[in-house]
């Protein structure tokens, strides 16, 4: 029997998130939403602070944090984190925090930033 690393693992998940969202019309890009009202924006960083906070909690770093790797569900209007490890994008979170925990916390004050909307600290 071979053991999976946690990089194997993080890969398949990965695959599978992909496949999974490819098979889902149900979703629009959270960057795509221009003219929303700041409530729902409010609503879809705090989730996204949530996920993150849920994310970080087993272990897991983002990477690729930007609002392009945030959909929207059109029927539940809640929001899911997509693209998980082996990037990240300049101008969302510098090379330097790229693939960490504090990237994932920059690029959420970046979101927010694009979102035009703060939201209260963690309790």
């Amino acid at each position: 029997m071979t053991s999976l690393t946690t990089t194997d693992i993080v890969s398949k998940i990965h695959i599978a998130v992909r496949l999974a969202i490819s098979h889902i019309s149900q979703y629009v890009l959270f960057c795509t939403i221009y003219h929303t009202a700041t409530e729902r924006k409010r609503k879809w960083a705090e989730q996204t602070r949530r996920n993150l906070e849920l994310l970080h909690g087993i272990g897991v770093v983002w990477g690729d944090g930007k609002p392009e790797n945030v959909l929207i569900h059109s029927e539940t209007d809640d929001c899911y984190l997509v693209d998980f490890g082996g990037s990240w994008t300049d101008g969302w979170v510098d090379a330097e925090l790229k693939e960490t925990e504090a990237g994932d916390e920059q690029a959420l004050t970046r979101i927010l930033d694009f979102l035009g909307v703060r939201i209260a600290d963690k309790v």
